[in-house]
């Protein structure tokens, strides 16, 4: 994956990446909740040997949730800093 540095992009751009990013975010929050759900069903069922896996699943998508995250958060922190854009 291609970094790109935050303050080299222009002000429409930052706009665009924090637009992409909100339904994305939002998407895989409740993907990862309803994975969470099913894991909890198959471990009270006894299923475990199907559970564990998802878990290892739910676990690794969680990472990917907290770096999209930080990246929303450094899209609105460098919009701040630019002075004509308001959140």
């Amino acid at each position: 994956m291609k970094s790109t540095n935050l303050s080299e992009l222009s002000e429409q751009e930052l706009i665009k990446k924090e637009k992409n990013l909100k339904p994305i975010l939002g998407a895989l929050t409740g993907i990862l909740s309803l994975l969470a759900l099913v894991i909890v069903l198959l471990f009270v069922q006894g299923q475990f040997s199907v559970a564990l896996p998802l878990l290892v699943v739910l676990f690794s998508l969680v990472s990917i949730l907290f770096m999209s995250k930080k990246e929303l958060d450094d899209v609105k922190t460098e919009l701040k800093k630019r002075e004509n854009y308001e959140i």
